[in-house]
């Protein structure tokens, strides 16, 4: 799958520079090694192969199992490593497949916002990110995506060359809290997941809201 994944990749990136003008800062900033949760912003279908073709390493990402309907779209999110998962998010085996791709050292991007925001506006989230990020141990790179709601919005049927630009942050790591989190109680256990949601959201939405300038 890895020459397969590196030619989506590529056309992915080469869609993005030509038709978007996109521009990728800080993302050598991502390890190419090791277990590693890349949580983004959601404004667009664009966010994830944007922030998945932008940096070297191979990451797996969940989609909406309704995007696999389409067959153009269908091939790239498979060459892209997308898992996917039902709209409402019951289905469990792509959260398990996920969580075996970190175990094994790989990289996920995922949105911890869950579905793409209606106005562009941050949105409120649930735990769940933090308790993903205490079962596999795993560090987190925060994104942030800009221009892609203006470029393929959800009130958008056609995406619009406008410019897009995604920022990576500086790598978190939890260890303290993860292993705080052994010996918690459930009540201490629930409010590190909390803790550590937030503190990537904070992350996330401390990074530029807008094009660097060229």
């Amino acid at each position: 799958m890895r020459p397969f994944y590196e030619f989506c990749k590529w056309t992915c990136r080469l869609a993005f520079w030509t038709y978007f003008r996109a521009t990728a800062i800080g993302a050598a900033k991502v390890p190419k090694e090791g277990r590693l949760i890349i949580a983004g912003n959601h404004t667009s279908y664009l966010d994830p192969p944007l922030i998945g073709c932008m940096i070297e390493r191979p990451s797996y990402y969940l989609a909406r199992d309704t995007l696999f309907k389409f067959p153009g779209i269908r091939q790239a999110l498979l060459g892209m490593n997308a898992i996917p998962v039902d709209r409402q998010g019951r289905s469990g085996s792509g959260l398990k497949v996920a969580m075996r791709a970190v175990n094994k050292e790989q990289s996920l991007v995922l949105f911890p916002e869950g579905t793409r925001s209606p106005d562009g506006a941050r949105q409120p989230v649930k735990t769940g990110l933090g308790m993903l990020v205490v079962k596999t141990r795993s560090r987190v790179a925060p994104v942030r995506v800009v221009g892609a709601f203006e470029a393929y919005g959800r009130q958008i049927k056609f995406p619009k060359p406008r410019r897009v630009s995604v920022y990576y942050g500086d790598i978190l790591d939890f260890t303290d809290l993860i292993n705080e989190a052994e010996s918690a109680s459930s009540k201490e256990l629930k409010e590190i997941y909390q803790k550590i949601t937030d503190e990537i959201m904070e992350a996330i939405f401390s990074l530029p809201d807008h094009h660097p300038k060229k």
